[in-house]
């Protein structure tokens, strides 16, 4: 594997009982509080089916084009959105001028019965990046958005460099920048001094491993890294844990964050 290191922000949790309308208004509004962030997070184009559409264009009809978005379709029978409604929204500074490295790309499931999902990332593994756009602040305020919006009950933004034979081997939360625990989560966690906690209003803990851009280079911020990979393995648990024990991720949140 080549390319060039990803810098995404990822949640997961399980089933949740949002509507389509419920959906097309936390769409609406995730995208709302990205905008003033950085340029390139405007001009926003929603998928309705097999086209975009500009944000303006779809506030007039997002529940629709939520509904348009429905995972699984049974060839027979009423929809059922047993793996939710799929949403794929993509902005640029410049109208029309998508998919190049400051290209800011959305994927969210929700309304699913047993896994949903939101993924941001600027730019991609196969370009270089727009280094200007990723920066703490920026991650932190999506991370922000995302979590103050959606019940996820964790979020992880983190690097991830192909070209390092280490990254490899990480886990789901290797490589990790900026993280967010619920409040179940969070509760009675100490971290350590290297990194930087904030509390959130729902009783959550916001934990960076550096207030600047992560390095996978720098050895310091990888060992940083390792300390808050550990705590959200302790915390969160992996994606794929035993049969026998439920992972924290399928705890959908209830409740500010």
């Amino acid at each position: 594997m080549s390319g060039y290191p990803s810098f995404g922000i990822s949640t997961k949790w399980a089933e949740d009982t949002l509507t389509p309308a419920e959906i097309g208004k936390k769409v609406q509004s995730t995208l709302q509080q990205l905008e003033p962030i950085a340029p390139a997070m405007s001009n926003w184009v929603l998928r309705d089916g097999q086209v975009g559409v500009s944000l303006s264009e779809a506030s007039k009809r997002m529940t629709s084009v939520i509904e348009h978005s429905l995972e699984w379709k049974y060839p027979d029978g009423p929809d059922d959105p047993v793996y939710g409604y799929k949403a794929l929204v993509t902005g640029s500074p410049t109208p029309s001028e998508l998919m190049t490295p400051d290209t800011v790309h959305l994927s969210l499931t929700a309304g699913g019965r047993f896994e949903n999902e939101f993924r941001f990332a600027i730019g991609d593994m196969a370009q270089p990046k727009a280094y200007d756009l990723i920066t703490y602040p920026i991650y932190r305020g999506a991370m922000n958005a995302l979590t103050s919006i959606w019940p996820c009950p964790w979020a992880i933004a983190r690097v991830f460099d192909p070209n390092l034979p280490a990254f490899k081997r990480l886990s789901v939360f290797g490589g990790a920048w900026v993280a967010y625990l619920s409040a179940p989560l969070a509760a009675g966690l100490k971290p350590p001094p290297e990194l930087v906690p904030e509390p959130t209003p729902g009783g959550g803990l916001i934990l960076s491993s550096t207030k600047e851009r992560i390095d996978p280079a720098n050895a310091e911020h990888m060992r940083r890294a390792r300390l808050l990979e550990q705590i959200m393995l302790d915390r969160v648990g992996l994606e794929d844990p035993p049969r026998n024990r439920t992972p924290a991720w399928h705890n959908a949140r209830s409740g500010p964050c």
